[in-house]
């Protein structure tokens, strides 16, 4: 019979590091940043001070669409976009060539975040010519972990490893905790990417050690999913769900919702893979509902790919259909022509089932009026036969009359 194909969620969660290897410096609350703004453009429209300012405010509108926490998404989303463009502007005015940088940087992160992969490529290169003119190795290694990511996006994961190593030579050679683990876990799902799970393993659990040394929750988290997901691919199910389970309290406490709908998701495909078809579903949406609301459209038609696979395993084949469609018109629009074939090949697949399952579950056809059973319609035709005989001998007695 045909097969339906499984899509595995997103492998694994890349590593984004930030500036100074740990969080960002808090942000003013969105009101109180919007009337810093209007009041130095008020008093002096080329103040060197606002590209700062937009910078941040940049940084905070970003921040409120990765939490989820946007009023309006979209709207939100260019915010983010046209506030780090105004600051990258100001910058380049100023000559001030590391502000800039960072910038660029993290533009090419939110591109990236919101899979807008082409994008994001062109301003990671950018902040990566920029360190390099700077010697900026920070920045550098930085600008390399961006590409990698996005490399890995695309499913060009030789690439992505080679920047990946590049960043990681970097980190070391200046001693940044941070960036290594960083890397070591982006080596690990680029590995695990390539079907290499043992070797992506060994890169986690080396990350993993250096982010508990060093506090980091949220590595420890996305480090946690990733090896949940290659122990799962390795089919050790019941050891993924436990280390999918210690994934979601750490993003959870973090609040980085885009890590917590890939450990939902990873948990999904551990369920699926212990045939618990119905707990998978449930996993998938609540990560789709996280990754609607952040406005991550790549790992939002992995969520519809996975539920379809789901549904499909419970013969409910129509809604199965309806789910790789969305998920189809998703990497349409994002030009993941791949996904679109996988898409593509699972849609012909069941509409070669549905046929089948009509022939085999055909619904009844309730009757316009109640039907006669075989008694009644016995009794009719006895009936038939009496009213004859009874006119026979009507007709019979008359002509002798005559």
């Amino acid at each position: 019979s045909p097969s339906v194909i499984q899509s595995n969620f997103a492998d694994s969660s890349p590593s984004r590091l930030t500036e100074n290897n740990f969080d960002a410096e808090p942000l003013a609350p969105l009101a109180e940043l919007q009337a810093e703004i209007a009041e130095l453009t008020a008093k002096d429209a080329n103040a060197t001070g606002l590209a700062t300012l937009y910078d941040r405010l940049g940084q905070l509108y970003a921040q409120r669409v990765r939490q989820g926490i946007a009023e309006n998404l979209e709207q939100e989303r260019e915010h983010a976009i046209t506030a780090f463009q105004q600051a990258i502007t100001r910058y380049q005015a100023q000559n001030n060539l590391k502000a800039e940088m960072w910038a660029v940087w993290r533009l090419g992160n939110f591109f990236d975040f919101q899979s807008l992969y082409s994008e994001a490529i062109a301003q990671h290169q950018k902040s990566l010519d920029i360190a390099r003119v700077l010697k900026d190795l920070h920045g550098e290694a930085n600008s390399l972990i961006g590409l990698g990511n996005t490399y890995r996006e695309l499913e060009q994961q030789q690439r992505a490893i080679d920047f990946y190593q590049q960043s990681l030579n970097i980190f070391r050679e200046i001693g940044s905790q941070h960036g290594e683990a960083g890397s070591l876990s982006n080596l690990g799902g680029a590995y695990s990417s390539l079907g290499q799970y043992q070797r992506a393993i060994d890169f986690y659990q080396e990350s993993l050690k250096i982010f508990r040394r060093i506090g980091d929750r949220n590595g420890q988290g996305g480090t946690l999913c990733n090896l949940g997901t290659a122990y799962n691919s390795l089919g050790q199910y019941q050891r993924a769900v436990d280390l999918y389970q210690q994934a979601l309290n750490f993003q959870r406490d973090v609040r980085n919702r885009d890590f917590e709908s890939n450990s939902l998701g990873g948990l999904g495909s551990a369920y699926v893979s212990l045939n618990q078809y119905h707990r998978a579903i449930d996993c998938y949406q609540y990560a789709l509902m996280i990754q609607r609301k952040i406005g991550n459209r790549n790992s939002e038609a992995y969520s519809l790919l996975n539920i379809a696979y789901a549904l499909a395993k419970l013969d409910q084949t129509w809604e199965a259909l309806q789910h790789y469609q969305q998920a189809k018109q998703i990497y349409q629009a994002l030009g993941l022509e791949h996904e679109v074939e996988e898409c593509d090949t699972a849609i012909y697949d069941l509409n070669q089932i549905i046929p089948v399952q009509q022939l085999t579950r055909a619904p009844e056809i309730t009757p316009s009026r109640p039907p006669i059973s075989r008694r009644n319609r016995r009794s009719k035709r006895l009936m038939w036969v009496y009213g004859l005989v009874g006119l026979s001998i009507v007709l019979l007695v008359w002509w002798l009359k005559r």
